[in-house]
């Protein structure tokens, strides 16, 4: 699943945010994107997941999850 987690830009540039999960394997990325409203066709990215395993380990832990009746786990 990939969604857009933030956008902004302006009249010339936009830049996007996106949550990603679960963890693609190891190996090439293929994004495929498309905007019909304004013509786009679609357009084709690959990217290697090392980058997005780079990302996961810099990721801190902000809280403590939280077992099924909802207290911090031990």
């Amino acid at each position: 699943m990939l969604m857009r987690a933030s956008a902004g830009g302006s009249y010339r540039r936009m830049a996007s945010d996106f949550w990603l999960w679960p963890r693609p394997p190891a190996g090439p990325l293929t994004l495929i994107f498309m905007w019909p409203l304004y013509a786009i066709a679609d357009t084709t990215v690959q990217i290697d997941e090392a980058a997005i395993a780079d990302a996961v380990g810099r990721a801190i832990q902000l809280w403590p999850e939280a077992d099924q009746t909802g207290n911090p786990a031990a």
